[in-house]
């Protein structure tokens, strides 16, 4: 496993420990007994509206549904020009435990992870959240489909079913042409939770919402993409059924009422498990007051979060700011209390030990700096007017690679102001030591020279111009036949870069001044990569049938084109072989992964019904081998950890080589 992988994994099995530290400590709780009330599942809340995708039809030939585009987070893309239309579907079945479809299963697809400790890695991974998420049901036979989905290589697959428990799938590479069958989602029951709720003198309150939340829910949303819901009956008893493993966290809230959460045990997914947590709720206390910047002027539409830590639970209230900078936050128990202000321009501010009752909370904001830009023909001197300008960090105390400047990406992008005069605004920069790296079709991507923002002091505006750049041509062919390879996929690296800087784990977190372009070849094979900022590149070159190969060492100038050669392709080696659980059973479902160190490579499988795997076309070399089980499957990142350690292996794999392993997890 890559170490990027091992360290992500590491973090969140500390904050699982936290989480489990937390969770297993008992509250005393009363005996809870009468009609449960039913469970409702909370919608999906993308940013953005989801598409509407009709119901299947219960017939066998399924009736297609358009899906909205997923925008992709990548900076270049495929040129406009060489782009294939998008003809796409995705299907798969969600089945329970004896491969018997699931009717009317909710099943949502999305680029953001949707439950599980798949929330925690996104988060540390630093990819920037989509909003979106296509949603459909499925037919009588447990089926579905999507159509039209924007390619990607790393999106979420999710099912849910009052009669099961959540279950997700992770990592399903969506292409542009062609059916992408994604792997089945297979649904069992789960464990429960129930209790009451009174209000402090011991009366039943009924219509009272319960919220269920993943606890890897990283940052200031309490809500997560996985949230269940339940409202109590007429005499204050709750139940959620069919809750996935893994730590929640639980919060109840009534009209009147001060909210309070309560960090639960974890569950293990198993019908089983049975949990109780019954509430008493205090008459709910409010905050207010007024947020404002260095003038006296009043912030609207900051969010102001109140919260409280107890021992065992948490009390936690938000609102926003009117015109003015007037908040008030409501539902709040007994205590003191941080208040945190977020705004958009502005740094955020904490304020501790806040008594509810307070109606005067002053708080003062420090203005964030503006970048103001403008971007240019660089050979005639026009305003470009279609661009994207991302701000990029400069990494400091880090060795340059190359003598290059290495950069973390953040997320404050901007679009070029509507007057057409090429210029853009990105607000919101701390002080430190920046660039900007600005993509527009038809030219070459540009990273400005760096520039430090310091507090107080107006940063002068930046112009960037634009070149066309210079390109990369070639042509791949098949050494069986001397033909040209058609269809593989060419991607642009920086040369200077390290390796493993190329793993997607990394391309979230880091940036180069290269241009990060793709292009497919030909029916003779051939391609050209176009407008590359000049400096130094390496190639990747994927296609179905052939092991992944990187092209190093290609020097682009400006205006001029470099010849790659004519490039060989390899057919690789095949991994095959069965995953066993400790107990001698097929390992349904698990993850195979290969490692190879000296180049940051890795190859991942999933394994059947009976346990099997298949690696196909992998690059000759020495490779580290590992399974684990799926993320879901009573598994937590401790267990993730512990299966690869004990069931790793190395292996040497020749082209042309089909070598065959078996692994048994708990040895």
């Amino acid at each position: 496993m890559k170490p990027i992988q091992v360290l992500l994994l590491v973090i969140v099995a500390v904050v699982a420990t936290a989480l489990v530290y937390l969770f297993s400590r008992e509250e005393p709780s009363g005996q809870a007994a009468g009609a449960p009330a039913a469970r409702t599942e909370a919608p999906a809340t993308p940013r953005e509206a989801p598409p509407q995708i009709e119901k299947p039809a219960e017939a066998p030939a399924e009736p297609e549904r358009t899906s909205a585009a997923v925008t992709t987070d990548k900076e270049d893309d495929d040129e406009p020009e060489t782009k294939l239309p998008i003809a796409n579907t995705v299907v798969g079945r969600v089945v329970n435990t004896e491969d018997v479809g699931i009717a009317n299963a909710r099943v949502q697809l999305s680029r953001d992870a949707l439950m599980g400790e798949s929330i925690a890695l996104v988060f540390f991974a630093n990819r920037e959240q989509t909003g979106l998420i296509l949603e459909t049901t499925t037919d009588a036979q447990g089926r579905y489909k999507f159509v039209g989905v924007e390619p990607a290589r790393d999106y979420f697959v999710m099912a849910t079913h009052p009669d099961y428990a959540q279950v997700q799938e992770e990592g399903l590479n969506v292409v542009r042409q062609g059916e992408c069958r994604a792997p089945e989602l297979v649904m069992r029951e789960g464990s429960k939770l129930r209790g009451y709720v009174a209000n402090v003198e011991g009366d039943a309150l009924a219509n009272a919402e319960l919220y269920l939340d993943s606890a890897y829910n990283m940052g200031m949303e309490l809500q997560s993409p996985d949230r269940l819901v339940a409202k109590t009956d007429n005499n204050g008893f709750y139940e959620f059924k069919n809750i996935a493993a893994g730590p929640r966290v639980l919060t109840c809230w009534s009209d009147g009422y001060a909210r309070e959460s309560i960090q639960t045990k974890m569950f293990t997914g198993d019908a089983s498990d049975v949990h109780e947590q019954n509430f008493r709720l205090n008459i709910g206390n409010f905050i207010a007051g007024r947020v404002f910047g260095p003038q006296g002027e009043g912030i609207a539409n900051a969010k102001v979060i109140a919260m409280n830590y107890g021992a065992n639970t948490q009390s936690r209230g938000e609102a926003l700011t009117d015109q003015d900078g007037a908040f008030q936050v409501d539902g709040l128990g007994v205590g003191a209390y941080i208040v945190t202000v977020q705004a958009l321009g502005y740094r955020p501010q904490s304020h501790t030990r806040v008594q509810v009752g307070d109606l005067n909370v002053q708080i003062p904001m420090l203005k964030q700096a503006e970048l103001s830009g403008r971007v240019v023909d660089a050979s005639s001197g026009k305003p470009i007017t279609k661009f994207k300008a991302r701000l990029l960090q400069v990494a400091v105390g880090v060795p340059n690679q190359g003598n290059q400047l290495q950069y973390e990406v953040t997320h404050n992008n901007a679009d070029p102001s509507p007057n057409g005069d090429g210029t853009f605004t990105l607000l919101g920069v701390n002080p430190g030591t920046y660039a900007i790296k600005v993509t527009a079709s038809g030219y070459a991507s540009r990273v400005s020279d760096s520039f430090q923002v310091v507090e107080g002091v107006t940063t002068a505006p930046i112009t960037i111009q634009l070149t066309k750049g210079g390109s990369i041509k070639g042509r791949l062919i098949d050494p069986a036949t001397g033909n040209g390879v058609v269809g593989a996929q060419i991607s642009s690296f920086d040369g200077d870069a390290p390796g493993d800087q190329f793993d997607p784990f990394f391309e979230n977190l880091t940036a180069t001044r290269a241009t990060e372009r793709k292009i497919r070849t030909n029916d003779d094979g051939a391609f050209e990569l176009k407008m590359l900022t000049a400096g130094r590149y390496r190639l990747k070159i994927d296609h179905p049938d052939f092991a992944t190969e990187w092209v190093e060492g290609l020097n682009v100038t400006e205006e001029q084109t470099t010849d790659a050669g004519t490039l060989s392709l390899k057919s690789g080696g095949t991994l095959t072989g069965k995953v066993l659980e400790a107990s001698g059973k097929p390992c349904a479902r698990g993850w195979v992964r290969m490692y190879q160190v000296e180049t940051g490579q890795m190859y991942q499988a999933r394994t059947d019904a009976e346990g099997r795997y298949s690696i196909a076309h992998v690059r000759p070399g020495s490779y580290r081998v590992s399974a684990t089980r799926a993320s879901g499957a009573g598994v937590d990142a401790f267990d993730s950890l512990a299966e690869q350690q004990q069931t790793e292996f190395t292996i040497d794999l020749r082209d042309g080589q089909t070598a065959q392993r078996d692994l048994q997890l708990g040895n």
